[in-house]
């Protein structure tokens, strides 16, 4: 669950490039303030959580939420709840107001988080115009004793994201299917068994304990961005790959919010 934040930090750039790039709504120095203001609410050590309603979001995917969890209890997966991050969401970043569908699985060594982060359509429209992919996603993570986190997922917007050392991420083509990403997931959990033989994986089934977890990934996240200083020039340059003519934009972009963050 925790890389929907990702996600929402990814689209905030995205967002901000993409407006970099058409040129039209908003300038640098708007971009640049709304990235500042945006990290500084949105990495902080806790965020609000609440169980939700998915008939309070009428206009996100529900057939990929449908599709997803039966394909997840197919697999013996069991369904947890539906988390809504009201810290995040209250922001509406490039429109977006989401929720987690949860489940936990193999025993309670893996969550599956998934959701639609869908922006406004202004938004899409213009990240279709770029080339950039938005779309439903699907995050595996099993967490550890020693404090590591292993993850994959097919977020787009996260992959463009720098991750704190203690998550360890790999990221799957975009749209990849649930029953593939897990036999990924397992792979790599086996893996970093003989490599971590002194690492324990916790075992997380119940509501209490996503959140739990989730509360700690975002105190990593907050110290990791407080030692960063701010998101990076190849963090932004990421965002605008598919757009060679943005490279000015984002240089510009990069040098204010440098400023910004020495005031």
């Amino acid at each position: 669950m925790e890389f929907m934040l990702s996600h929402t930090i990814g689209f905030l750039v995205v967002c901000g490039t993409i407006s970099v790039i058409a040129k039209k709504y908003f300038s640098p120095a708007s971009v640049t303030a709304r990235i500042k203001r945006s990290n500084e609410l949105l990495y902080i050590p806790k965020h609000h959580y609440r169980r939700t309603n998915p008939k309070n979001f009428p206009k996100l995917d529900h057939s990929f939420y449908y599709t997803t969890r039966r394909e997840l209890e197919n697999l013996g997966f069991r369904f947890i709840d539906y988390i809504e991050d009201v810290t995040a969401n209250n922001m509406k970043i490039c429109g977006i107001t989401t929720f987690s569908s949860n489940m936990t699985g193999c025993g309670g060594s893996v969550v599956a988080s998934f959701y639609d982060p869908r922006p406004s359509l202004i938004m899409r429209l213009m990240a279709n115009l770029t080339g950039l992919r938005i779309t439903p996603s699907i995050d595996l993570e099993t967490y550890f004793t020693n404090g590591d986190i292993l993850a994959t997922s097919n977020s787009e917007a996260s992959s463009k994201i720098n991750m704190p050392s203690r998550i360890i991420i790999q990221y799957e083509a975009v749209g990849s299917a649930a029953g593939n990403m897990l036999r990924t997931h397992l792979y790599r959990l086996n893996s970093y068994r003989k490599t971590h033989p002194e690492a324990e994986i916790e075992v997380i089934d119940n509501y209490d304990k996503i959140i739990e977890k989730q509360q700690y990934t975002n105190q990593l996240r907050a110290e990791f961005m407080e030692q960063l200083g701010c998101i990076t020039h190849k963090t932004i340059s990421k965002m605008a790959a598919s757009d060679k003519g943005a490279a000015s934009s984002v240089d510009e972009i990069y040098r204010k919010i440098i400023k910004l963050e020495k005031k």
